[in-house]
């Protein structure tokens, strides 16, 4: 086994428990676009999610792609993640955008 592929991201874990229904509201707050009543908390959690779409804000990394193209290539039944972002960074560009996290910006 490669030792660059063990590691396994965040949003890959955060994807799984979605597509499981085992997210916490309370932190991964939703709205039911169909205006539906939500089900009970205990038939909410055994729901599963037959499709997602995962934007990323700031931009997803490759090792994210590559998470949650693992996902799909194990999930049964149809179930898809697609993954979506400002940018795919790379660790160069991660780190410019780091770096300018200190910078003024705009007019002051």
């Amino acid at each position: 086994d490669n030792v660059y592929t063990q590691h396994r991201s965040h949003l890959m874990h955060v994807a799984d428990n979605l597509m499981k229904g085992r997210l916490k509201e309370t932190s991964y707050p939703y709205l039911d676009p169909g205006g539906y009543q939500r089900p009970a908390a205990s038939a909410a959690r055994e729901q599963r999610v037959p499709r997602a779409v995962i934007f990323v804000v700031g931009g997803a990394t490759y090792e994210e792609a590559r998470d949650i193209a693992e996902l799909n290539r194990a999930a049964e039944g149809g179930r898809t993640i697609v993954l979506g972002g400002t940018t795919i960074h790379n660790s160069r560009s991660f780190l410019t955008d780091v770096a300018q996290l200190g910078l003024p910006s705009g007019p002051e």
